[in-house]
């Protein structure tokens, strides 16, 4: 084939086998170590010894594992994990820059040096502070054969330990020849900022340190005298003489820490040693959103089908205004704020003995999920069992009907995502008994819509959690991408923008960016939901494209937006559970100037 013989040596061809920008190599293939490499065995050799030998050594040194599994995993098998790539580089030179690493490099601290020769600052160099870079300004170093070196110390972000040096000295001349002194120093460190506990051998100081000297000097004419007895030695001087001596003592005390423990100190802090990745709170609770339908329900069913069994879920975290009796939130019952499923959860009851700091007791953010199994879910277009007000099912009653229905929340994991490379060991959560019968359980649950839960005849669900690779397609189109912002506006050639689906309209524009068009009256036209209409446009739709009831009601998907706060939840008396029933919902979550 022409091929040439091989030389050895790595054939330096910018960018098809290296990138030189990055330092990157390129291999021809795409699995150099897996596919490839075993194909230049001769496993179909007609000789059947040479064939088994070949087949031998291919699955000796094919490492597919580094390819289908994760990278710790893949390290894991290190009969074949021995590769590697060696071979020497040098730079190309001519840039006359040399960045730091890091930010906050201290003022006057950087000294550059050419070889064992320090250069001088302004002169041979110039040192940016700001973006930590140094440029060259003498090139004869740059072409220099000594190695240029950077040595620089950076300034601490914050200060992590402040102290506090008290100190006095007092002096007490008795006469010309005696002095007494007293020396009292006091140093106190305050604990460090964030830290509750304190390992041994870090603990912060308090202690006092107590001193005392005296110098007593004197002239002795005896002295001079029997010195001059001394054979071969005659002196006049006046011989003198001089006592000095210095007591001190070390006062250690207890610091006062945050914990309010005088002198406590921990071999060590467990619960610290460990590195939580939360998927909950008030933080996280946009991060959750409409689950698809799970693979043992949807099974072999496609389009509006697949949606026929979800059920009515919400999730949320209820406001703490209305424990506090913020703005807007009357009209709650005082067995609703003291109900266990909707009261507020003081976070000392949890943790008794929780350090709450400065900002006093509060309130825990839990992740409340309410699911309503007798009604529909958005999106749910089943023909033949919605009842007349368009929310419930008309078999709602029938408990085992809901069993057979779902509802789902899911979110991405936005960290490591290899849980062997993480060190994730775990997954823990603190769920609250479901079926509490008490008078402050399901008996006196008011969603302003449902009769109050019975827990002695209620059989029950399954919470199900599932890791790895979930499904997002919400609304089985063929792997069609629903989201609002790419949605076409008032003003715009619509034309080739949108087609249409058997759920409604999608969108033909590649997803850039979450934020919806900032031209005014844009919003109202994209914050429509995942089926692309709102309003009227999903009732016509529905008549045309949808079959049963749905045209006749007032929200046909099923997925209007309403604020737990809005007024007519106080006028109509809706408790907490209502309020929140259509908070997570898409259509008209996102006003303009919100």
């Amino acid at each position: 084939n022409n091929d040439r013989n091989a030389d050895g040596n790595f054939d330096y061809f910018p960018g098809i086998t290296i990138d030189p920008e990055l330092g990157k190599i390129i291999f021809p293939s795409v699995q150099p170590f897996g596919s490839y490499l075993r194909a230049q065995f001769d496993t179909t050799n007609t000789n059947p010894t040479i064939a088994a030998a070949e087949q031998l050594l291919a699955r000796k040194y094919g490492y597919q594992a580094l390819y289908n599994q994760t990278q710790s995993d893949a390290q894991q098998q290190q009969t074949k994990d021995k590769f590697y790539l060696r071979g020497r580089f040098q730079g190309a030179g001519g840039t006359d820059e040399i960045s730091l690493p890091g930010i906050g490099v201290a003022q006057g601290s950087v000294k550059v040096y050419s070889g064992s020769t320090l250069l001088t600052e302004g002169v041979d160099y110039q040192v940016f502070y700001d973006q930590a870079k140094v440029k060259i300004l003498n090139t004869a170093y740059l072409s220099a054969a000594n190695e240029l070196r950077v040595a620089f110390e950076k300034n601490a972000l914050v200060q992590v330990q402040p102290r506090k040096l008290l100190g006095a000295r007092f002096d007490y001349a008795v006469n010309k020849d005696a002095l007494f002194g007293f020396t009292a120093m006091h140093i106190i460190e305050n604990q460090a900022p964030g830290i509750n506990r304190v390992n041994i051998g870090d603990e912060p100081a308090n202690n006092t340190m107590l001193g005392a000297d005296l110098s007593f000097r004197r002239d002795s004419r005896v002295l001079t005298k029997l010195v001059d007895m001394l054979p071969i030695v005659s002196t006049k001087e006046i011989s003198t003489v001089a006592f000095t001596g210095e007591v001190a003592k070390l006062i250690a005390g207890q610091a006062q820490l945050g914990r309010g423990e005088n002198g406590v100190s921990y071999v060590d802090d467990f619960e610290n040693a460990r590195t939580p990745y939360t998927l909950s709170g008030l933080a996280s609770i946009p991060a959750w959103r409409l689950a698809a339908t799970p693979a043992p329900i949807l099974g072999n069913t496609t389009g509006l089908a697949s949606n026929f069994k979800r059920g009515k879920l919400a999730w949320y975290t209820i406001d703490q205004s209305y424990y506090t009796g913020g703005n807007g939130t009357n009209g709650i019952r005082a067995d609703v704020l003291s109900n266990h499923y909707t009261r507020g959860i003081p976070r000392n009851e949890v943790f008794p003995y929780k350090d709450l700091g400065a900002t006093g007791n509060g309130y825990e953010y839990t992740f409340d999920l309410a699911y309503y199994p007798g009604e529909r879910g958005p999106y749910n277009f089943s023909p033949n069992n919605i009842s007349p007000d368009g929310r419930h099912f008309t078999d709602a009653a029938s408990p085992f009907a809901n069993q057979g229905r779902f509802a789902g929340v899911s979110r991405a994991i936005t960290f490591d995502t290899d849980f062997d490379n993480a060190n994730v060991e775990y997954l823990e959560f603190w769920l609250m008994d479901p079926f509490i019968k008490s008078t402050q359980g399901h008996s006196q649950l008011d969603d302003s819509q449902n009769p109050a839960i019975d827990a002695s005849t209620n059989p029950g669900g399954q919470l199900i959690l599932n890791l790895g690779n979930v499904s997002e397609d919400v609304l089985k189109d063929n792997n069609q991408h629903e989201f609002e912002n790419g949605l076409p506006v008032p003003g715009q050639d619509t034309t080739g923008l949108s087609r249409p689906t058997i759920w409604g309209r999608v969108t033909n524009e590649q997803f850039l960016t979450d934020a919806f068009n900032a031209t005014a009256g844009a919003r109202a036209s994209q914050d429509v939901g995942l089926d692309g209409f709102s309003g009227a446009d999903e009732q016509a739709f529905a008549a045309a494209r949808i079959p049963g009831p749905f045209s006749t009601f007032p929200d046909p998907s099923g997925d209007d937006f309403r604020h737990h706060l809005d007024p007519a939840y106080s006028t109509n008396n809706t408790q907490l559970l209502g309020r929140y029933k259509d908070y997570d919902n898409y259509e008209g979550n996102s006003p303009e100037n919100s």
